[in-house]
């Protein structure tokens, strides 16, 4: 078990490093003539406009129950992982849109 959650822990260390992300998983974003307090004020915006959207796109509890507990949690964990993609997606572009670039 303990060789599992280690190299489960490997993994996510080395995508982390690999991708060139900060340690919040986020990739840094720069703007010509931005500080530091704009970069940050702008990022909290589009995370939260992007949570928003995700969820409108895919609502929580929206899951069907026609295959039973066992579906109901695939179905969680599909629209979890459909929100989390639609969520990076939107802050992507709501960055983008303000003049940043990775």
């Amino acid at each position: 078990m303990t060789a599992t959650i280690t190299r489960s822990l490997l993994v996510v260390a080395i995508s982390i490093a690999a991708c060139g992300c900060s340690p919040s998983g986020e990739a840094q974003w720069k703007k010509p003539g931005a500080d530091p307090q704009t970069t940050a004020r702008d990022s909290a915006e589009c995370r939260g406009a992007a949570q928003d959207g995700a969820v409108r796109r895919y609502p929580y509890g929206a899951s069907s129950t026609a295959l039973g507990p066992a579906g109901i949690g695939l179905g969680q964990q599909r629209d979890e992982h459909a929100r989390s993609v639609a969520e990076a997606s939107l802050f992507n572009r709501c960055m983008q849109d303000r003049g940043y670039k990775q």
